[in-house]
């Protein structure tokens, strides 16, 4: 199957599982009570909207972005470092009006056509820096353990994934916080 399609299904299964808990690392990055969001299971899902476009666009091109580099340049920590930051342009925008839904709990339409592109961009350098690292990070421990060890797809992406988280979740908070104020 191809990457991009691959992508984009792990990254949409990715969101609505995941998206709660997002939420709450949010909450908790930013050192904001959690108690409310229990009473209106609702709240848990306020700025989905935001990584549902990403993961069309951002897992759809990271998956078929780092099988072009790679094939372009025969080197994975390369293929998978210019994946990184690439996404992270496309990534930055969305990630901070996910931040903004999920704290306060506005931003209608008309709020954000007034947004300048530097609020938009602002925590770039940070998600540079988490995505450079993320990816590579992901991509090595999932090949390590599918490709050399046989382990299944669906349990080598998740150990893949909590390695990745591993290393950039401190970047990931400084980019949180500097994205809600």
């Amino acid at each position: 199957m191809n990457e991009y399609l691959l992508g984009n299904l792990f990254g949409l299964s990715q969101v609505i599982i995941g998206y709660p808990f997002d939420t709450l690392k949010t909450y908790i990055q930013n050192s904001k009570p959690i108690t409310h969001l229990f009473h209106s299971p609702r709240l848990f899902y306020k700025g989905m909207q935001y990584p549902l476009i990403t993961t069309m666009l951002g897992t759809t091109l990271m998956f078929g972005n780092y099988s072009y580099f790679q094939e372009l340049t025969g080197n994975k920590f390369c293929a998978a470092t210019t994946t990184g930051i690439i996404g992270a342009f496309l990534i930055t925008p969305f990630d901070y009006l996910k931040i903004q839904r999920q704290i306060h709990q506005k931003h209608s339409y008309e709020t954000i056509k007034t947004l300048k592109i530097n609020q938009l961009y602002r925590g770039l350098t940070l998600t540079i820096i988490r995505e450079s690292f993320a990816i590579p990070a992901y991509f090595y421990t999932f090949d390590y353990l599918y490709y050399q060890n046989n382990i299944h797809p669906f349990l080598s992406g998740g150990i893949a994934g909590i390695n990745s988280w591993l290393f950039t979740y401190p970047f990931d908070t400084l980019k949180s916080r500097r994205q809600l104020y």
